[in-house]
C-alpha cells in the first residue's frame, strides 16, 4: 500500500481480512444478475396506503379516517408513491363527507345491519316508515283558494276589471296534514329492494289537530290494530322497527317522544320495538 495512503488515513497499519468461504466470485455474479432500473421501477409500481393517524386520544374525524383505511385495504392495495398524496386527499374527503352524513360514526361502522337484521327475523318483524306530508290547502267554507302559481293573483282585490273570487293559498288557515305509514315487505335478501309493500294514509285537521308524538303512536297503533294484529289488539309479531322523518316531533332525544315509544311498545305488546331518526329536511 503506498504510503500517501496510511498519511491520509491517519494510521500506521492496515488490516486485511481474507475470505475463507470465498463467496466473492458467487456474490459477483449475483449482484451482476441485479439491474437497478428494475428494482427502481419495481419500486415505484409498488402500492401504498397513507399512514393512519396516530394518537394516544383521537376524535370522531381521525377514528374514521383510520377506518376508511382499514376499509379499503383489503379491496386494494393503494397508490403508487406519486399518487399517495392524492390517495390521501381522496380518504380526507370521503371522511369529511361520512361525518357530516353522520357525525355520530355509528353508520359507517355498521352499514347494512338493520337491513340484515330485518331480513334475519323477518318472519317475526313488522318494517314502518311514518312521515307528516306538507300542509294540503283547502281554504275556508264556501271560499275557493287560489294556488298562487300565476303572478296576477293578488291579495287585494282590483280597483277596477274582474272581482277577486279566490283568497290567497298563503293567508288562510284550514289545511289538511296527510300523515302517510308505508309497510315494507321484507325480502328475502337484504340487497334486494325494501320498497315495496303497503302504504296507509291518515288525515288530520291541520288547526285543530296538530302533529304530537302521541298522536304519531296512536296514528300507528291504529293502523296495527286494522290491519296487523289476529285479535284487534297486539301486533301479531314480536318485533317492530320504526324509521320516522326528522322533525321534532319525532326525535328520540325529546321525553314525549321516548314516552309515544314507550306507549307503543307496551299497547302493541312488543317484545322489541327499534325506533329510527332520520336525518332533519
Amino acid at each position: 500500500m503506498p504510503i500517501s495512503l496510511c498519511t491520509d488515513l491517519d494510521r500506521k497499519f492496515v488490516e486485511y481480512v481474507v475470505d475463507s468461504n470465498n463467496n466473492s466470485s458467487s456474490n459477483a455474479c449475483l449482484s451482476s444478475k441485479t439491474n437497478a432500473f428494475d428494482t427502481l421501477m419495481q419500486s415505484q409500481k409498488k402500492l401504498h396506503l397513507p399512514s393512519k393517524i396516530m394518537k394516544v386520544s383521537m376524535m370522531g374525524p381521525e377514528k374514521l379516517y383510520n377506518d376508511i383505511i382499514d376499509w379499503i385495504a383489503p379491496i386494494d392495495n393503494g397508490w403508487t408513491l406519486d399518487q399517495k398524496e392524492i390517495g390521501s386527499k381522496i380518504i380526507s374527503t370521503l371522511r369529511n363527507a361520512l361525518w357530516y352524513i353522520d357525525h355520530a360514526h355509528e353508520k359507517f361502522k355498521e352499514r347494512g345491519y338493520l337491513k340484515e337484521f330485518l331480513v334475519q327475523y323477518r318472519q317475526h318483524a313488522l318494517f314502518v316508515c311514518m312521515d307528516d306530508k306538507a300542509v294540503v290547502p283547502i281554504g275556508e267554507p264556501g271560499i275557493p283558494i287560489s294556488t298562487g302559481v300565476r303572478g296576477h293573483n293578488k291579495v287585494m282585490a282590483p280597483a277596477s276589471g274582474p272581482a277577486l273570487v279566490a283568497t290567497d293559498h298563503d293567508f288562510h288557515n284550514a289545511g289538511i296534514i296527510p300523515l302517510v305509514a308505508f309497510v315494507s315487505d321484507i325480502p328475502v335478501n337484504p340487497n334486494d329492494s325494501f320498497f315495496q309493500g303497503k302504504i296507509y294514509v291518515t288525515v288530520k285537521d291541520k288547526t285543530f289537530q296538530h302533529s304530537t308524538p302521541f298522536r304519531h303512536a296512536t296514528e300507528l297503533l291504529r293502523i296495527i290494530r286494522n290491519n296487523y294484529s289476529d285479535e284487534g289488539v297486539d301486533l301479531d309479531v314480536p318485533i317492530l322497527c320504526l324509521m320516522t322523518d326528522g322533525g321534532s316531533d319525532h326525535r328520540l332525544t325529546y321525553e314525549t317522544v321516548k314516552a309515544s315509544v314507550v306507549l307503543l311498545f307496551m299497547q302493541a305488546d312488543l317484545d322489541m320495538l327499534i325506533a329510527i331518526r332520520t336525518a332533519p329536511n
